[in-house]
């Protein structure tokens, strides 16, 4: 992985302290009627994203993450950020720098505008920052995947869709997808690429299998060249890392596994037995 794409996957975990759901949030997915947990002390989030391309002051928000703080307290896209706790806010980040003096559990007031109303003041509570597979249950688990724009390496060729050309989502509607977010440089990647290529060689066309990396082409392309002989799965380039951001990546590996129609149901990280791409799609298959 370049640089470039390390330095952003650290921005993006980093950025955990505004955006995510709260810890908890994956069992209360599973069951719904579960009791609301106590909020674990730490650090603290809100579950906004900020709009980079915002020139005026304050804070606009371009996202609002679902079950978050601020969902929770009623804001939407589009509000702007213009005070925390009283305080005048003319940045992301001042707004940083205010949460990094927050705990979870904490009250924090923001002051806010939407279009042309007046200023008005909400209050929420903050939560504890998420762990990856928290904030993928929270914002995809049973959702339909977000839409991408992938370019297919050389020698590549999936749904119709062949080298040079761009793969998007909707072209693998139709079977379970298996979508794998790996590095070259992650070392515990190379065990879930293992049951990734067993699983696609047994079930073959009955299913759609990418690897998908946002490193240099060029690096890539050694990889694979020293490593990926004999390989059944699709490999492809997320270039500028845009699908890793709309997919939550914070570490790898990670494998997100679709349904026919494309919908999220299963999330596996390093953190789980890699065996598990096998279970997801077998269950999928099933009549």
């Amino acid at each position: 992985m370049t640089r470039t794409i390390r330095e952003r996957l650290m921005l993006m975990a980093a950025a955990a302290l505004l955006c995510g759901p709260a810890l908890g949030l994956e069992a209360r997915a599973e069951q719904p009627d579960a009791p609301e947990p106590a909020i674990q002390a730490g650090p603290a989030w809100l579950g906004l994203i900020a709009d980079r391309t915002w020139e005026g002051e304050g804070v606009r928000a371009a996202q609002i993450l679902r079950g978050s703080p601020v969902d929770k307290a009623g804001l939407r896209e589009g509000d702007v950020v213009v005070g925390a706790n009283g305080e005048p806010l003319a940045t992301v980040r001042a707004l940083k720098k205010i949460m990094r003096q927050q705990r979870a559990g904490d009250a924090l007031t923001l002051t806010i505008k939407r279009a042309s109303e007046p200023a008005r003041e909400v209050a929420l509570t903050l939560a504890a920052i998420p762990t990856q597979r928290q904030l993928l249950t929270m914002q995809l688990m049973g959702r339909p995947a977000p839409n991408f724009s992938l370019q297919l390496l050389p020698g590549e060729e999936i749904a119709g869709v062949k080298s040079g050309e761009l793969l998007s989502l909707k072209a693998l509607k139709g079977k379970p997808v298996v979508l794998e977010f790996w590095a070259t440089w992650c070392g515990p990647c190379k065990a879930y690429a293992d049951a990734l290529q067993q699983t696609k060689a047994r079930h073959g066309t009955a299913i759609h299998a990418v690897a998908i990396s946002a490193e240099e082409r060029a690096v890539l392309l050694k990889h694979l060249e020293e490593h990926g002989e004999q390989r059944a799965y699709t490999s492809a380039r997320d270039a500028g890392g845009i699908m890793h951001e709309a997919y939550f990546v914070r570490a790898f590996p990670l494998v997100i596994v679709l349904d026919a129609d494309l919908r999220v149901r299963k999330i596996i990280t390093g953190t789980d037995p890699p065996e598990l791409i096998e279970k997801a799609v077998e269950s999928l298959l099933k009549p």
